[in-house]
């Protein structure tokens, strides 16, 4: 890819830094979380998918619904606590993901304005010492997972109590 952009003269010859620009960081490390997480995601909707009754699909479509409105009303709000689901568990995931932005840059991200909580949270307490910041930074971070964990479960549950 570097040798392309340097032919393109899009980049210096010398090389360029992708881990130096806060942008390309985030997209990169976006990828790298992306691509790691979507087996999850993938398997877990699928598994939705198998449980949507054929039924309700067939009355649809003796109905006379395309297969559009087949999906936007029976098949995606069958599917809406398997979202939920996937989308809680991927937030709080990616909350706490510390090698890929920890490692990437080459672990020299103690002066770097590219962490989340979790490797503020460490590079406080281990990096520079201050045992006291790293604790309030961590207990932060619980209390906003702690804080999306209970909006998800009250969608949840008036969710079970529409039905």
């Amino acid at each position: 890819m570097a040798q392309a952009l340097k032919s393109l003269g899009l980049i210096e010859p010398s090389g360029y830094n992708w881990f130096a620009d806060r942008f390309w960081f985030y997209a990169i490390v976006t990828l790298n979380i992306v691509h790691s997480g979507f087996p999850f995601v993938a398997v877990t909707v699928l598994a939705g998918l198998l449980t949507v009754p054929k039924e309700l699909h067939e009355a649809a479509r003796i109905d006379g619904a395309g297969a559009w409105k087949r999906f936007w009303h029976v098949t995606f709000p069958t599917l809406r606590p398997v979202f939920a689901v996937v989308t809680v568990l991927s937030t709080i995931w990616d909350f706490k993901v510390f090698a890929q932005i920890y490692l990437m840059p080459g672990g020299d991200v103690g002066g770097s304005q590219m962490l989340n909580l979790g490797v503020w949270a460490y590079v406080r307490s281990f990096g520079q010492n201050d045992f006291g910041m790293g604790s309030a930074i961590a207990a932060l971070l619980t209390l906003l997972l702690l804080g999306i964990t209970v909006v998800y479960l009250r969608a949840l549950f008036r969710e079970e109590e529409l039905r």
